[in-house]
């Protein structure tokens, strides 16, 4: 009796021991699922940041560009080398386009665009587009502001740069010349450049000229 006894104590507790392991068993399986959606989880969220610092930086002419989103305005900032020495950049001066380079880039230009000191702004007779300030105000503070140029006559009409005996001949001035065109683009013309604006887009051509400007440079820079 007390063998048979025994023989059942052991069954019993061969059953117990057997259905703790299932149950061990079980939660493990549980634990390792959970743990492989965190797994998983993470991985998308790491991916989703690369992903996205990715698509907000890239490069374009040996500038790096970061795409910066200020309420609904969209800004790409960068760097724009000023002077070189032995192929490298000494200076350099932060910049802000509201276009995307890639797609100004599309803006042709007939011509390397090569600075002067003194810098005469001005406009055909008769032009006019919303957004003209802005465009005016970028160039002359933003730009030839930091480069150190001079900047004369801003704002006044190509007839009145005729008056002051002032022409794409003039050995040290370039004159700006912003007018009205079927073509959105830079024509350089001796020390004149025709910056011919179809749409108004006059931020656009702006913009294209400060990176023309670099690209010159780079140019120059590389020979």
């Amino acid at each position: 009796m007390i063998k048979m006894a025994k023989k059942k104590q052991n069954k019993k507790s061969k059953k117990n021991k057997t259905s703790k392991r299932k149950k061990i068993d079980k939660q493990e399986k549980q634990i390792r699922a959970i743990i492989g959606v965190l797994a998983f989880i993470f991985f998308l969220v790491f991916l989703f940041i690369i992903i996205s610092n990715i698509s907000r930086s890239f490069t374009w002419e040996e500038l790096r560009f970061e795409k910066r989103k200020m309420g609904d305005i969209i800004f790409y900032n960068t760097e724009l080398p000023i002077w070189y020495e032995n192929g490298e950049p000494t200076n350099k001066m932060e910049q802000s386009f509201r276009n995307d380079p890639r797609k100004l880039e599309k803006i042709p230009i007939e011509g390397d665009i090569e600075l002067k000191e003194n810098i005469a702004l001005a406009f055909k007779d008769g032009f006019s587009c919303p957004r003209t300030n802005l465009a005016t105000m970028v160039l002359q503070i933003n730009f030839f502001g930091r480069l150190k140029n001079n900047v004369f006559f801003s704002g006044m009409i190509e007839k009145t740069l005729e008056e002051q005996n002032i022409s794409c001949e003039s050995d040290n001035y370039n004159i700006l010349i912003i007018k009205e065109s079927d073509e959105t683009k830079i024509v350089r013309d001796g020390n004149c450049y025709r910056l011919l604006v179809n749409d108004c887009e006059i931020v656009e051509i702006s913009e294209r000229f400060m990176l023309g400007w670099h690209e010159t440079n780079l140019k120059l820079k590389n020979n």
